[in-house]
C-alpha cells in the first residue's frame, strides 16, 4: 500500500501544482470584469440585455450558451467575474484529470504523466480561464467526450456512457461550433466497428443531440420569432473561408475581419445587402464563390496548417503575455508537428484498430474538416489540444525510442 502511494507521490504533486497555478494566475491578474473587449465585451453585453429581457436576432450570431451563463453568475453573485474565472480555473483543471485518465489507460503511465506536466503548463490553457471566453469550457467538455468515447468504444455502450458523451458533445456545441463533425463522423465510426450493436447506442446518441438542438431551437423561436439550431455565424464564416474577401460589411453596417486574415494581411473588401445573422444567404453566397473558382476548394486545404503556424492566438496576442506565448507556441507547434507526423507514419505502416481511430483520429479529422469547410485560425486548435498533446507525446516517444508504437509504449489498446 505504502509503495503504491508513494508511486502517485508526483502525478498527485503535477496535479496539485497545476491547480495552483491557475489559482495564482487569477489572483495576479485581478479583477476579469476590467478586462473585456471584443468577443468578451459582446459576450458580457448580451448577458446584461438577457437580464434586461431585451432579446433581439444578434443575440444568436454567436453562440448563446456562454452569454446566457454569465447572466445566471450576474443573476446568481454580486462578483459574477470572480466568479467566472473561478469556475473556469476548476474546469481548465478538470480537463487535466480527463487528459490524464484517458492517455493512461490509452498509451500507458509514463505517456499520461509527460501529458499531464505538458498540460499543466500549456499557457492557452492557463491564461484563457482568465478571460471572458468560452474556449475553457469547451475544453472541458471535449474532454469528456474524449473520454467517454473511449468507455463507449472499449468498455461499455452503458446508457450513462452514452448520455454523458451526448450531452458534453450538445453543450460544448452551445458554446463553439468547431466540433461539428465530430458527432456524424463518431456515429459513422461507431456503425462501422459495432455494426448492428451500434444501432442502439448510435439512437440515443441521436436522441441527446436532437434534443439539445430541439431546445435551442425552441429558445430562438420564442425569443426572436425565429427557430434556430444553431448559432448563424456559420453562414458568414463559409464566405469568408471560400469567397475573395476577407473583410465583410453587412447591411446594418456591422463588419467582420477574422483574425486570421488580419494579421495576414488579406483586406478585400465586400459589402453585402443582408445581415450577417442570415446564415442561410451567406451560405448560398459561398456556394457561389466556389462555382466561380472551383481551385478553392484546394486551396482551402491550406487552413489545416494555419491551426498550427502561421498566425498569432488572438486574443491572447492582445494581451502582455504576448510575447511569451508566441515564444511558445513556436515551439509548441514544433512539438505537435513531428509528433502527429510521427502517428500519421504509424497509421500508415501499422494495422491500427478501428478502436484507436475511433478515439483518436476521428477528432482530429473533425477539426481538420471543420476548417477547410469553413475557415482557421490557431485559437480553433487550442480545445482539440484534448487529443494533440497525448498523440505528439505519444508519437514523440515511438521517434526518441526508434521502435514501433507496440514496442514504445505497450498500448493496451491492439493495434
Amino acid at each position: 500500500m505504502l509503495t503504491s502511494t508513494k508511486k502517485h507521490i508526483p502525478t498527485i504533486l503535477i496535479f496539485v501544482g497545476a491547480l495552483l497555478i491557475r489559482a495564482f494566475y487569477i489572483y495576479y491578474e485581478g479583477p476579469l470584469s476590467e478586462r473585456t473587449w471584443s468577443d468578451m465585451a459582446i459576450y458580457v453585453s448580451i448577458a446584461d440585455q438577457i437580464l434586461a429581457g431585451n432579446w433581439n436576432v444578434h443575440h444568436f450570431f454567436q453562440s448563446i450558451g456562454y452569454p446566457l451563463f454569465i447572466s445566471f453568475l450576474k443573476l446568481s453573485f454580486n462578483d459574477w467575474a470572480l466568479m467566472l474565472s473561478v469556475i473556469q480555473a476548476l474546469a481548465s483543471f478538470g480537463t487535466l484529470i480527463f487528459i490524464y485518465k484517458l492517455t493512461l489507460k490509452s498509451f500507458g503511465e509514463k505517456a499520461a504523466l509527460i501529458t499531464l506536466i505538458i498540460s499543466s503548463f500549456h499557457l492557452p490553457w492557463v491564461i484563457i480561464p482568465g478571460l471572458a471566453l468560452p474556449e475553457t469550457f469547451f475544453t472541458f467538455l471535449l474532454s469528456l467526450c474524449a473520454w467517454y468515447a473511449y468507455k463507449i468504444v472499449m468498455e461499455e455502450t452503458s446508457v450513462i456512457n452514452l448520455m454523458i458523451w451526448g450531452t458534453s458533445f450538445i453543450l460544448g456545441f452551445w458554446l463553439k461550433g468547431t466540433h461539428v463533425f465530430l458527432a456524424p463522423l463518431f456515429f459513422l465510426g461507431l456503425l462501422v466497428q459495432k455494426k448492428k450493436m451500434a444501432i442502439r447506442p448510435v439512437t440515443i446518441l441521436g436522441f441527446v443531440l436532437l434534443l439539445g438542438l430541439g431546445i435551442h431551437g425552441y429558445l430562438s423561436y420564442t425569443k426572436i420569432g425565429k427557430i434556430q439550431l444553431s448559432a448563424s455565424a456559420g453562414g458568414l464564416n463559409f464566405v469568408e473561408g471560400k469567397c475573395p474577401s476577407k473583410k465583410n460589411q453587412d447591411a446594418n453596417g456591422r463588419w467582420w475581419h477574422s483574425p486570421l486574415y488580419t494579421q495576414l494581411n488579406i483586406n478585400e473588401f465586400k459589402k453585402w445587402d443582408r445581415p450577417f445573422t442570415d446564415s442561410g444567404y451567406y451560405m448560398l453566397k459561398g456556394l457561389e464563390c466556389i462555382k466561380e473558382n472551383p481551385l478553392v476548394l484546394i486551396q482551402s486545404v491550406e487552413s489545416i496548417p494555419y491551426l498550427f503556424f502561421g498566425n498569432r492566438m488572438w486574443p491572447l496576442s492582445n494581451t502582455r503575455y504576448a510575447p511569451l506565448l508566441r515564444f511558445y507556441e513556436l515551439f509548441f507547434s514544433i512539438f505537435l508537428i513531428i509528433g502527429l507526423a510521427v502517428m500519421v507514419r504509424e497509421c500508415i505502416y501499422s494495422i491500427i484498430s478501428m478502436e484507436q481511430k475511433l478515439i483518436w483520429t476521428l477528432p482530429v479529422l473533425s477539426l481538420f474538416l471543420c476548417v477547410y469547410v469553413f475557415k482557421s485560425e490557431l485559437r480553433f486548435r487550442v480545445p482539440f489540444d484534448v487529443w494533440f498533446i497525448p498523440l505528439s507525446v505519444n508519437g514523440w516517444m515511438i521517434f526518441l525510442k526508434g521502435r514501433t508504437s507496440r514496442q514504445a509504449v505497450g498500448l493496451p489498446i491492439n493495434i
